[in-house]
């Protein structure tokens, strides 16, 4: 006798959840012991070394040290305490423009922390003008100051550090699978290229990134596909050079995300002179210069008429190509530092934030 399918689903799913828990227990578990060796670590080193800065020194946050929740009152000691300045490095503030792509609470959290910590700054700066803007927008008082992000050609890489094998041409996405990187819209761009041409004509789609915020709905559009018959490859944490190996022997790169504080996926691709065919979102555009196809990530429609042409038409391709390989502009980290170092220099007085 078989169970009602009312009963039987429910339970099936239970069963399944049950095991995913089961099987994700020890990594929470080394992940809590990672978490308290680190606590520990660190109370001994300020117990020995207890931190105490000179008049005039700087502290920059280069982070994501909106965990903390009393960050604004410990800059403020060191502040006023001690006579530093500090800087804030925003990367964007997605969590308080699009909240239902963040976990519950978190927006709330995200919010708060920057409410107390914005009026602890003596200079706020952005990845990307687009985060600039967004941030006035929030927080009118507030001045932000773009720095020009980084994008230096990687080294040779370690010869003991062997690389995945593609058998076969594919295209490349790098970004964590999260529900606002929209890899939902490649699931269904793959599907739709596959109904409508040989498959055998199609590369294979290969997604580099780990499972992260709500992307339950994606992996189980994966696993239940079977990855699309096989056309579509989940590579989790590869190494530096294994991942510099999967950029230069793809046919191109593709970001589908719904927004972006700035787009290093982009940037990574063109400086080893592949093309990247992008979402129109964001900060996305900034960091192609001018070198990147554009897509509505809202329209599967506009990314298939904007995808064939590179699949499909060698020559145009193979222009795009010479186009980023001539013209896209490398920019050392120092340029950052400097951006921060002059912002500081020309700051006569301390005027806090408000």
């Amino acid at each position: 006798m078989r169970l009602p399918v009312a009963v039987r689903v429910p339970l099936g799913q239970f069963a399944a959840h049950q095991s995913a828990a089961v099987r994700d227990l020890p990594a929470l578990i080394r992940g809590g012991i990672s978490i308290f060796r680190q606590v520990r670590r660190q109370s001994d080193i300020r117990a020995r070394q207890p931190f105490q800065p000179a008049a005039h020194d700087i502290i920059l946050a280069l982070g994501a040290p909106w965990a903390h929740p009393d960050y604004g009152a410990l800059i403020n000691h060191y502040r006023h305490h001690y006579g530093v300045k500090f800087g804030l490095l925003v990367h964007d503030i997605i969590p308080l423009l699009y909240p239902e792509w963040c976990p519950a609470g978190l927006p709330r959290v995200f919010r708060r922390w920057l409410t107390s910590t914005l009026p602890a700054c003596d200079q706020v700066f952005s990845v990307s003008q687009t985060t600039r803007n967004d941030i006035e927008q929030q927080f009118p008082t507030v001045i932000a100051r773009p720095i020009r992000m980084g994008t230096i050609k990687p080294g040779k890489p370690k010869t003991d550090d062997a690389p995945p094998v593609m058998s076969r041409p594919y295209v490349l996405s790098v970004g964590t699978l999260e529900v606002r990187k929209n890899h939902v819209l490649l699931f269904r761009l793959w599907r739709r290229l596959l109904s409508e041409h040989r498959p055998e004509d199609i590369p294979h789609l290969v997604l580099v990134g780990s499972p992260g915020w709500l992307a339950e709905d994606l992996m189980g559009q994966l696993r239940n596909s079977n990855f699309l018959d096989g056309h579509i490859t989940l590579i989790l944490r590869p190494s530096d050079a294994q991942l510099d190996t999967l950029y230069r022997n793809a046919l191109f790169t593709i970001v589908s995300s719904f927004y972006e504080g700035w787009g290093l996926p982009v940037s990574e691709s063109l400086i080893r002179g592949k093309v990247c065919l992008a979402s129109d979102r964001g900060a996305l555009v900034e960091a192609g210069q001018g070198l990147t196809g554009h897509f509505d990530p809202d329209n599967l429609n506009d990314a298939l008429e904007k995808i064939r042409p590179l699949l499909f038409e060698a020559n145009t391709l193979a222009e795009m190509t010479k186009r980023v390989e001539a013209g896209f502009r490398e920019t050392p980290w120092t340029f950052a530092a400097q951006d921060m170092l002059q912002t500081f220099s020309a700051s006569q007085q301390k005027t806090p934030l408000s």
